[in-house]
């Protein structure tokens, strides 16, 4: 998937241009959040990244996004000051 990326305080969302997935909040989801707040100018800034993960239904009885990304692997990011692309170690 490639999408810009943003979490907030306890909500993570990937907006896609034709899709936005609410993100789970785990490790991975995480370790993603920790690689782009090196290059967020702000904290509303979304990040492009290129990630792969499983897409799944919310819950009937949960508030959110229609439909959820569990992040199974993280592939690059791009910085938005200068268009490089990022790779995680």
């Amino acid at each position: 998937f490639y999408g810009e990326f943003l979490f907030l305080t306890d909500a993570a969302v990937l907006n896609t241009g034709t899709e936005i997935y609410g993100v789970v909040i785990d490790e991975k989801m995480k370790e993603l959040h920790e690689l782009c707040s090196s290059i967020k100018r702000d904290e509303y800034d979304m990040i492009p990244v290129y990630i792969k993960g499983k897409v799944h239904n919310k819950p009937a009885d949960e508030e959110g996004w229609d439909k959820r990304i569990k992040i199974t692997s993280i592939d690059s990011l791009v910085n938005p000051s200068d268009n490089s692309i990022l790779k995680p170690n």
